[in-house]
């Protein structure tokens, strides 16, 4: 009796380790499925994709005393439809001025949707914008960070961008589908 008993749980065990070991199988196979195909205009994100940077400059001069910022920036852009109106991300950043690079150099205008964390700029050539920011000591764009040494207290800037915090250093394209050098 003793050993039917015994062969009754093992077979019972066997069962439930198959019907787990088919789990993990099946589990497999579809999560080994493809992914759809990589597409820039079918990735979702916020920001009209009709102007795409490719290259940014930007003379960044931090304050530590104030923990503010100034900067100068240039994007090089590719428009693949005529628009007059660009759209990026920004956060934070006061915006002093916006440019066409070129003959006729004319302010653009600049609208900004601090809802949605960006700002539109009314342009027809490529850009330069002026602005400033605020160095703060959250770890969200450019921020500083204070140290102990052995000679006193020091203060360094450091930068995080993961996710969606590079419009606090810079308005620009902060979304991952947007891939331009800098």
């Amino acid at each position: 009796m003793q050993t039917n008993d015994r062969c009754a749980r093992t077979d019972r065990r066997s069962g439930v380790i198959r019907c787990i070991a088919f789990g993990l199988v099946c589990y497999g196979v579809l999560a080994c499925q493809a992914e759809p195909r990589y597409g820039f205009a079918s990735t979702p994100g916020q920001l009209p994709k009709d102007v795409v940077p490719s290259a940014y400059r930007i003379d960044l001069a931090p304050d530590l005393d104030q923990l503010q910022f100034s900067a100068r920036e240039q994007i090089d852009v590719d428009v693949a439809t005529s628009t007059d109106v660009v759209t990026v991300n920004a956060v934070d950043l006061t915006i002093k001025s916006v440019t066409a690079l070129g003959e006729d150099s004319a302010p653009a205008q600049v609208t900004i949707d601090a809802a949605h964390e960006s700002a539109s700029f009314h342009f027809a050539r490529p850009l330069v914008i002026v602005y400033s920011g605020v160095i703060a000591a959250i770890p969200a764009g450019i921020y500083y960070n204070d140290y102990v040494t052995p000679a006193g207290t020091g203060r360094m800037l450091v930068t995080q961008f993961e996710a969606h915090d590079a419009r606090r250093m810079f308005p620009g394209w902060d979304e991952p589908v947007f891939k331009a050098t800098f």
